[in-house]
């Protein structure tokens, strides 16, 4: 029910209402009362601008239109104000006509004036909004927003008085958290409401105004960026995985200020509909990009509570007598892969060597410290260098630091896929042993169903996407995977014409930039007898234009004129 169907003086039908919109209303009593609602004439300097008006964008045309109105005519329809003490008033509805009184220079503006608390002002500006149909994306948003705010209902109870689905209810109030710079680029027209909702999706001002200028950069011949692009770029560049993380998801004292990350409105799994995309496998999370409920968009809450549990677990090391090298100290002594480097080396790879030196006697005891990795707060126990070889312990000298680690780093990756493909070819070696005793085992019996079904199987997972359409249309089926279902209960002879169908497929298509000369399909068909000469002049014959004989020149009906 819309506030016009209100104004229709029928008391009867708000009586009758069960919109708690429509509830809202009748209980101020807005317009069913006639004694209420005289008219009365305002100065425009006793008149005052609503603090809590949800509309904010008052497009210059429209604006000059209402001038000139206002000069022509002067302001027909009453605007509602509140008194608020000392002769002033305050706008309730028709802060657009008060806009343009001013600009006319008009004195004076018709007005109701009614007693209202600021609650029920803020309800029936928030009521008038979410029902207008002329607001933008953004004043629609902050509409919303203070409609649940005065009105006190859920999301859920909103989209279903105004009518709109929730999806479009979730986005628009999480548009309303939009920053003022992308709330006048999404007016501009530089992005649209969709980037504009994935902008506001980040939570600080910081972080927000860089995934804006992220949004406005152009892309592939200075075209704007498609809305899949900016979602992948920010959800890669503000979006972190909770699996895994230091510290107790539902540890709500970590930090005070944030609370549980179980009960964070910044984590995917608060809102599956303004997060639908992380949820959503048809949008594809390739290269361990995070997704599902348990994903961060906060990064600077996640490195707080990151800080925050690696100083519980130093302090908690300190308390069990360790040294503890941490931070930035910590970041010198351990590589981005966890090896140690510089001055320090592990404790495990010297603690026999230590035990003999100091059996003999001589050797000074050497400290032992705990280095926390700072990325991921594994510990190691480490020793210093120059501690080693003063305990008498042989040991590899250090790079000097501004040496580079990556040829170290190389190397370990080089040792690394020598390993995986010596295993990869241990692996191979025994499936060929078992090939080998397959085909002995079998060499003396007669080919079975089985046999070819296994065949055909493998061969179908071959075909390309290429060859598919015409496979399916000479087997009369939908899919591949309606033929692989087939398989199965295939006779020898349809199993034997599948395969062959497998095999030749693959020579039917030609492509317009390489010349492929399909011979194992020419020599299947040499093999059946069959005429490709007469196929090919029979296609050609049919797809040659047909020719119409040239017309005579038409002959003059004068007679020829001797000379």
């Amino acid at each position: 029910m819309s506030l016009k169907e209100f104004d229709s003086g029928s008391g009867q039908a708000l009586a009758d209402a069960t919109d708690p919109i429509a509830s809202a209303v009748a209980a101020i009593n807005l317009y069913t009362d006639p004694a209420l609602n005289i008219a009365q004439q305002l100065a425009l300097d006793s008149i005052v601008e609503s603090p809590f008006n949800p509309r904010t964008n008052y497009p210059e045309a429209e604006a000059e239109e209402m001038t000139e109105s206002a000069r022509a005519v002067g302001i027909v329809q009453p605007i509602l104000v509140r008194p608020l003490g000392g002769g002033s008033h305050e706008i309730v509805f028709g802060h657009r006509r008060f806009r343009g009184a001013k600009r006319a220079e008009l004195p004076f503006i018709p007005a109701f004036v009614r007693e209202l608390t600021d609650a029920q002002s803020a309800q029936l500006q928030a009521v008038e909004n979410v029902q207008r149909k002329d607001l933008d994306e953004i004043d629609e948003a902050l509409g919303y927003a203070a409609y649940i705010e005065a009105h006190g209902v859920s999301k859920d109870a909103l989209a279903q008085q105004i009518g709109k689905s929730r999806t479009h209810v979730y986005s628009r109030l999480k548009l309303a958290t939009l920053l003022p710079p992308g709330q006048a680029a999404l007016r501009a027209g530089k992005i649209n409401a969709e980037v504009a909702t994935l902008v506001a999706r980040v939570p600080s001002d910081k972080m927000q105004a860089k995934a804006l200028e992220i949004a406005l950069e152009r892309g592939y011949h200075a075209e704007p960026k498609s809305v899949r692009a900016v979602r992948a770029e920010l959800n890669e560049k503000f979006t972190l995985a909770l699996k895994g993380a230091l510290w107790d998801l539902g540890d709500e004292t970590l930090l005070p200020a944030a609370g549980s990350c179980h009960a964070c409105p910044k984590r995917s799994g608060s809102d599956t509909i303004i997060y639908a995309d992380l949820f959503d496998t048809n949008v594809g999370h390739s290269y361990g990009k995070p997704h599902g409920p348990d994903v961060c968009t906060d990064p600077d809450c996640f490195a707080a509570k990151k800080t925050a549990q690696l100083k519980l677990n130093q302090t908690a090391l300190e308390g069990a007598g360790k040294t503890v090298i941490a931070g930035g100290a910590a970041r010198k002594a351990i590589d981005q892969h966890g090896n140690l480097k510089g001055d320090y080396i592990p404790l495990k790879d010297v603690r026999e060597a230590i035990k003999k030196a100091a059996g003999k006697g001589a050797a000074p005891k050497v400290a032992t410290v705990t280095i926390q990795d700072p990325r991921n707060g594994k510990t190691i126990e480490a020793i210093k260098r120059d501690d080693a070889k003063a305990a008498g312990v042989k040991v590899a000298e250090a790079k000097p630091k501004n040496q580079s680690n990556w040829q170290e780093q190389q190397k370990i990756e080089a040792a690394a896929r020598v390993k995986k493909e010596a295993a990869a070819q241990a692996k191979t070696e025994i499936n060929l042993q078992i090939l080998r005793a397959v085909r002995a085992a079998t060499a003396s019996k007669p080919r079975t169903t089985h046999d070819l079904q296994l065949i055909a199987y493998q061969m179908l997972s071959s075909i390309n996407s290429y060859d598919t359409a015409i496979l399916c249309e000479l087997h009369n089926a939908k899919s591949l995977a309606e033929i692989d279902k087939r398989i199965g209960s295939m006779p020898a002879d349809q199993l034997a014409t599948l395969m062959l169908d497998c095999a030749l497929v693959v020579d039917v298509k030609q492509h317009a930039y390489r010349s492929d000369k399909p011979e194992a399909l020419l020599a299947a068909a040499k093999q059946a007898g069959i005429d490709v000469a007469a196929i090919r002049k029979a296609a050609e014959a049919k797809a040659a234009p047909t020719e119409k004989p040239a017309a005579k020149p038409a002959k003059s009906k004068k007679k020829a004129v001797a000379a």
